[in-house]
């Protein structure tokens, strides 16, 4: 899978990055919304796909999770799964009602990895 992260916690990111490669999956990696977002276009305009974004829950900036979410599929087709420390947070628990595929709680294993990659692909 293609799979793209955007968490602005570098050291997530780099342990994220490493589970997915050992999982088999090319990693693109972006700490905002703006860099991940550009991408994107530039990355379907190539007539490539991505299939999955993890995105953090809280990141800087003016999108939120959700309106990252909207515009990632404005440009394509793709899953996303919402990522945060904040278990008790509402799109953690309700994630589809975000137009979220799955959820995970930081900090995860790789198996916990692997079910919600599954979980994504299920509906």
């Amino acid at each position: 899978l293609n799979i793209m992260i955007i968490d602005d916690d570098e050291a997530i990111g780099k342990v994220t990055i490493e589970l997915l490669r050992i999982l088999g999956h090319a990693v693109y990696y972006f700490s905002n919304s703006d860099e991940a977002i550009e991408f994107y276009n530039e990355f379907t305009k190539n007539g490539e796909g991505m299939d999955v974004a993890i995105i953090d829950l809280t990141l800087p900036g003016k999108l939120s999770s959700e309106e990252i979410l909207k515009e990632l599929k404005s440009i394509g087709n793709v899953r996303g799964i919402i990522s945060s420390g904040y278990v008790n947070s509402q799109i953690i628990t309700d994630f589809r009602s975000f137009g979220f595929s799955s959820s995970i709680k930081k900090p995860f294993t790789i198996d916990e990895l692997k079910r919600c990659l599954s979980e994504a692909f299920e509906n």
